[in-house]
């Protein structure tokens, strides 16, 4: 099996890295093959949620006085933020299987995020998951790790 297509993807809540390498490389070689951010992550700033009361401005007719605390409307939930980004890395990690011929996938993600993927209804089946937050390390960092070796040259 030497020379398999193998796919490493790396994810939190808000980054998604996805590597190749092929089996039988010591040591191997991740080459970045794609990365993505949540753009729901950001949509935060852009519509940030407006305050209600007058709270926002001092002297406004609508205020409900200095002492009360400023009410916000339409603040979304970050759980709903984590469940999009784990529908895009699914779609991510689906369409790498479909058109990249990919013979091994295995997803690092932190326990949290690892639920959320397992609660989507895309297809993760002959996915590899794995607990473990790795985001932070570089390819070269990832390929020394112990877990990551394992997933490469695995059965």
């Amino acid at each position: 099996m030497s020379g398999a297509s193998t796919w490493i993807v790396v994810t939190d809540a808000r980054t998604c890295t996805l590597y190749s390498c092929r089996r039988g490389e010591h040591p191997p070689h991740l080459s970045e093959v794609t990365a993505m951010t949540s753009v729901h992550e950001n949509s935060h700033e852009h519509q940030r949620p407006t305050l209600v009361g007058g709270a926002e401005r001092r002297g406004s007719v609508a205020s409900s006085g200095a002492h009360a605390a400023p009410h916000t409307v339409g603040a979304e939930r970050p759980e709903e933020d984590i469940k999009r980004f784990a529908r895009e890395v699914a779609s991510l990690v689906a369409a790498v299987r479909a058109q990249r011929g990919a013979e091994r996938v295995s997803v690092f993600a932190p326990t949290r995020m690892l639920g959320v993927l397992k609660e989507t209804k895309m297809s993760l089946e002959g996915v590899a998951l794995h607990d473990a937050e790795l985001t932070h390390l570089r390819p070269h960092e990832l390929a020394q790790h112990q877990r990551v070796i394992d997933a490469i040259n695995g059965p």
